[in-house]
């Protein structure tokens, strides 16, 4: 498998995400939002890209992900900040 190179491609996604803003068709301003958040996660810039996210797509920070009432006594004391 070819080793992409994220720096050009980043650049040629965000000249991409600056043409699609000028139109009108949402669903390609997502496509290129995505595309640019991709090459930012693959240079390890995290925190530029999209919402983080779990790999079950749940967020993950700032955001409750425990919902289960039943097991939910079984926790002794809640974790400190």
């Amino acid at each position: 498998m070819p080793r992409i190179k994220f720096k050009p491609a980043l650049d040629a996604f965000e000249e991409a995400l600056a043409e699609r803003r000028t139109g009108t068709d949402e669903q390609a301003i997502e496509v290129a939002r995505w595309m640019v958040a991709w090459a930012l996660r693959n240079l390890g810039r995290t925190g530029e890209g999209q919402v983080p996210v779990s790999p079950w797509n749940t967020m993950t920070k700032g955001y409750r992900t425990r919902n289960n009432k039943r097991t939910q006594t079984m926790i002794v004391s809640r974790r400190k900040k």
